[in-house]
Parts: C-alpha cells; sequence; structure tokens
C-alpha cells in the first residue's frame, strides 16, 4: 500500500548544523501528519489489516539528519487491530454530524415477480432509530526542547511511538468493551457434548471435538437469527471467532479438529470461521462469536486534531491531540457468547 513519505526532504537548519524553528516546525508537521494518517485509516482500505512500519528507508535523503534513527523506524509494530474486522467504519470527518444513527429495520422486504407492463411492489420501510453520539478523546505530549537542539532523535521518537501506540490502545479497548458488555448479556451456549457421545474423555481430540461442536451450535444460532435482517446473511456468512490470548491455541484446535484421522479429511467446523485473538478482553475463558457489519458500527468523527504551546517555565514544548468517535452495537443476535466449561 501507498504510504505518505514522512520526510520528503531535509527539514531546514542553520549553519551549525542544528535544526531552525522553520525546521523544528517542519519536522513536527511531518511527524503528527503520519501519526494521524495511521490511527484513522480509510475503512475500505484497513480493515482487517494491520497497521505497518512508520515508514520506509527511501522517505528519508541519505543526508537527512534522521537518517541514523531509520533503523528504528523499519521496525514493524502490530497493533491491536481486530476490532476493525467486527465492526463497520463509517467516516463523518468531512461533516457537520454530532452523531449518526443506526436504523432497525421493522418490516421484511420480499421481491416478487413481476409480470411484463406491471409495476414493483413499494414497500413502505419502518423500524425504531438510535443515535450514537460522537464522544471526544484527547492526550498531550510533552518533550524538552533540548532533544530537538541535541539532534536527540531516538529518543523524541520514542516518546512519539508511546503516544501513539497509547492512542491505539485506547481506541482499540472501547470496541472491544462494547463487545464483552453485549455478550454479558446474553445467556452464554453451552459446552456442548462431545460427537459422538460416548468418546471418552481420555481421547486426545476430546476437549477440541466439544469446543468444535460448541462453535458450530453458535454460528447456526447467530445465523438463523440474522437471515432476515437486511444483512445479506448466508450459510456462507463469514463468521469472526473471538478469542482471548489465553484461549488461542484451544481454539486453533477446535476449528483444525479433523472429522477423520485421514489425508485431506474436512474439518469439523461446518461454517466459515476466521480466529481473531485479542489480549485487551476481561473475560478470559469464554469466546465471542461474532457476526461482522451488520449493526456493529464505529463512526469516526475528527481526526487527530494537532495544537500546539510552549511551556517557558520548562522550556519544553507541548503538542495536544484531540479525536472524536462513536461506536455502538445496535443487534445483540449479532452476537454470542461461547462457554469453554
Amino acid at each position: 500500500m501507498n504510504r505518505t513519505p514522512i520526510l520528503s526532504k531535509k527539514p531546514e537548519t542553520g549553519p551549525d548544523g542544528k535544526l531552525t524553528q522553520h525546521g523544528r516546525q517542519e519536522l513536527s508537521r511531518a511527524v503528527f501528519a503520519s501519526m494521524r494518517e495511521d490511527l484513522f485509516p480509510e475503512a475500505q482500505m484497513r480493515l482487517a489489516q494491520k497497521l505497518q512500519e512508520w515508514t520506509d528507508k527511501s522517505d528519508f535523503p541519505a543526508a537527512s539528519i534522521l537518517y541514523p534513527t531509520v533503523s528504528k523506524f523499519l521496525q514493524t509494530t502490530q497493533y491491536d487491530e481486530g476490532w476493525r474486522q467486527c465492526f463497520k467504519v463509517l467516516d463523518f470527518a468531512n461533516t457537520r454530524k454530532s452523531g449518526f444513527r443506526l436504523l432497525t429495520l421493522a418490516n421484511t422486504i420480499v421481491p416478487n415477480l413481476v409480470p411484463a407492463g406491471d409495476k414493483a411492489h413499494v414497500f413502505n420501510i419502518t423500524g425504531s432509530t438510535a443515535t450514537v453520539a460522537f464522544d471526544k478523546y484527547g492526550a498531550a505530549l510533552e518533550w524538552d526542547k533540548t532533544l530537538i537542539e541535541d539532534d536527540e532523535w531516538v529518543q523524541l521518537e520514542d516518546i512519539i511511538f508511546s503516544f501513539r501506540a497509547e492512542m491505539m490502545n485506547h481506541m482499540a479497548q472501547v470496541h472491544y468493551d462494547l463487545l464483552e458488555a453485549a455478550g454479558d448479556a446474553k445467556v452464554a451456549i453451552t459446552w456442548q457434548l462431545p460427537e459422538p457421545a460416548a468418546l471418552a474423555n481420555t481421547v486426545e481430540t476430546y476437549t477440541a471435538n466439544r469446543d468444535s461442536e460448541t462453535i458450530n451450535l453458535g454460528a447456526q444460532t447467530m445465523l438463523l437469527a440474522n437471515r432476515n435482517k437486511g444483512y445479506g446473511v448466508s450459510a456462507s456468512s463469514n463468521l469472526i471467532l473471538l478469542s482471548p490470548l489465553q484461549l488461542r491455541k484451544r481454539a486453533r484446535k477446535a476449528l483444525n479438529l479433523l472429522l477423520q484421522a485421514v489425508t485431506n479429511s474436512t474439518t469439523n467446523i461446518d461454517y466459515n470461521i476466521t480466529l481473531v485473538t485479542t489480549m485487551m478482553l476481561t473475560t478470559t475463558n469464554a469466546w465471542r462469536l461474532i457476526l461482522p457489519g451488520g449493526k456493529l458500527q464505529t463512526g469516526i468523527r475528527m481526526n487527530l486534531e494537532e495544537l500546539k504551546d510552549v511551556d517557558i517555565l520548562a522550556r519544553s514544548e507541548i503538542q495536544a491531540d484531540w479525536m472524536r468517535f462513536g461506536a455502538a452495537v445496535g443487534d445483540s443476535d449479532q452476537i454470542e457468547t461461547l462457554a469453554t466449561a
């Protein structure tokens, strides 16, 4: 994917090789513009993707004073972006909205055969709406002026990296909390008996067998509950198995369990399941099965807004960044909690 370079040219320096005031402004604008791009990627380009490295070596001219720190920028950092695979991400950055509305249809639209010369039946759209407000989130960075004056780019990069990581984690946590709250409000699907029922608990695949049967029942329950809601659901629809890190190995065994111990055997899972693992769930002894999109929506109203100031008493530079977004789970039928014991 094409990325915007952090710096297209060397920041302005004085005769002594130090950054001028204009050069410091160039650096600050470039760094935080890159950070905003990563924090709020366009939904259609970033769903189901991990954030890639901040930049690459070609972004820095050979004579750049930042060139010695290129190796740090080349480190690939994978933030927790699993929530994006569950939610439909809507872009409201260029609007004046204070929130967005979720519409729940109450009627069923059934296409009918229309003979030549006749007209298609017109269905009235009815249902209820709920408004999701865009909340404001913010944080600030402060760094000593000597970091810039002494060309301490590694330390400055560490400060900025930590800030961006915390912003990404906070945004992810908000969405995982919503999914957990919605799942906890429903009765969990119990841990199912093995198939065949006579399978002894001493058999190596006993736990994986019960887990896969539980996942199958959860998928069946979810698809049947959502088949007439306008989500475009079919028996082959992709579902997300959201797993805490503590259960990832067990989830993989259940998803890969074979019907028969022979080459080319199909798996015991009857549905199209994608495993997403996170360390941000409070409940670590259950899975969440999710039908992505639909009424699981998040709207981004404002990308990071950058405000600057100088603390003359501390001789430091301050940059505060603000953002606004809102998220909601509008249909609890899109989430099932799967017990593991």
